[in-house]
């Protein structure tokens, strides 16, 4: 296996400002990226936050997956959200589980710091509004942005090697949030995308959502959901959930 930074194939190119990483077979043909920042710029993360708390106001516990994890940016980034945003309800929604199919990615996110570059360190001040040194503390011996994540935020985030394809029917048929962002393109070709998406409505049943990312619109990934059977939810790019159930009364 060969890990370098790369030119991407597809036409549409993500710009990510945070953690690059780049993974190639024995023959140097690409597998996928790692690629990830903290709050990417592709969802709306405080209207975001308004939809969950909504959505899911009446639910005791609420499920969270983060597929694709990579070195635990996202993950992350959504539990400082609920935890600024809504602190006195957000423990229903803990711990994430967050997966990646890459075990060097989890050891990676696994570990107890992480190297914030500027334009990351300027996402969390701002979404957690200038709160960065509550959940990153500066290492002493450190020449550069490397931070120690305080427990307060990793003890939000469960951390595992996972295949979504495998794992998706272990998701809770209700109340779930699955978070499977930018990651649609690796897989083999549209016939996996579109059977990815009637594995995840098989199985995600009532008051669920599904959240991609940008990249995914190479991979038609909205228009595989909507065939499954999810509908885009309004105002909010990228995020999707099962349609409410109708009752019929005599």
């Amino acid at each position: 296996m060969r890990i370098s930074n790369y030119m991407h194939p597809y036409s549409y190119r993500p710009v990510f400002n945070g953690y690059k990483r780049a993974v190639y077979d024995d023959s140097g043909n690409l597998l996928y990226r790692n690629d990830t920042q903290f709050f990417r710029f592709d969802l709306d993360w405080d209207l975001f936050g308004c939809y969950l708390k909504n959505k899911y106001k009446r639910a005791d516990k609420v499920n969270v997956f983060c597929y694709g994890c990579s070195n635990g940016a996202e993950p992350m980034s959504l539990a400082m959200l609920l935890k600024e945003q809504y602190p006195k309800t957000c423990d229903k929604y803990f711990p994430i589980e967050a997966k990646d199919i890459d075990s060097e990615i989890i050891s990676i996110a696994k570990s107890q710091t992480k190297s914030v570059p500027h334009e990351d360190y300027s996402a969390i001040e701002k979404f957690t509004k200038g709160k960065f040194d509550k959940y990153f503390h500066q290492l002493a011996d450190s020449t550069g942005a490397v931070y120690e994540i305080d427990d307060s935020l990793s003890s939000c985030i469960n951390y595992s090697i996972a295949d979504i394809n495998k794992d998706i029917m272990k998701v809770p048929s209700k109340n779930s949030v699955v978070f499977c962002r930018n990651i649609w393109p690796y897989l083999k070709n549209n016939s996996d995308c579109a059977a990815l998406a009637r594995l995840m409505a098989n199985t995600l049943k009532e008051n669920c959502t599904v959240v991609v990312g940008d990249f995914d619109k190479a991979a038609n990934v909205g228009e595989y959901l909507m065939q499954a059977g999810f509908r885009k939810v309004q105002d909010l790019p990228n995020v999707y959930e099962t349609p409410p159930k109708l009752f019929w009364f005599l």
